[in-house]
């Protein structure tokens, strides 16, 4: 996943309320808040590459990089499973 890009799949409503990414999923009506981590990762979907993602990561919360690596690839393994991410072509 490291050099890949993805975006907010444009169907999906979403917002940051008091510092957390909450979002909105119209296809199954579900709602998710994301915590600091996941919404500072889903803020930069779109923006930026997993690798700079990773990085920022590993400034900002002074962790090694194979841990960075594995929490951002979790993540949006999660978000492409559940329909609110998606590769770039």
């Amino acid at each position: 996943m490291e050099n890949m890009r993805y975006e907010i799949n444009p169907r999906i409503a979403y917002r940051k309320i008091d510092g957390r990414m909450v979002i909105v999923n119209p296809q199954n009506d579900e709602m998710m808040t994301l915590n600091e981590t996941g919404s500072l990762i889903f803020e930069r979907i779109g923006t930026m590459s997993v690798d700079a993602i990773v990085n920022e990561l590993r400034n900002l919360f002074e962790v090694e990089a194979f841990q960075a690596q594995q929490e951002v690839d979790a993540f949006i393994r999660t978000m492409v499973d559940e329909g609110l991410v998606v590769p770039c072509p």
